[in-house]
């Protein structure tokens, strides 16, 4: 699925990039996949992708894990 239409950038290709590179901010997203700096319209969606995928992140860190 399509997310920025400027620049062709899929839902799948901006969970990958904000997942593998451990992107932080839209910036940094913007740097990466060029997505939302186009039109703009984009944008609010891109949001709240990179929020999604960095509240999984910081989930995954909470819990502490002890060797036994």
């Amino acid at each position: 699925m399509k997310i920025c239409s400027c620049y062709e950038v899929s839902k799948s290709e901006l969970v990958k990039a904000i997942r593998k590179q451990m992107l932080e901010s839209i910036v940094d997203v913007q740097v990466v996949t060029k997505a939302s700096t186009g039109c703009g319209r984009c944008k609010p969606v891109v949001l709240e992708i990179l929020k999604r995928e960095v509240d999984k992140r910081s989930d995954k860190n909470t819990q502490l894990r002890l060797p036994f």
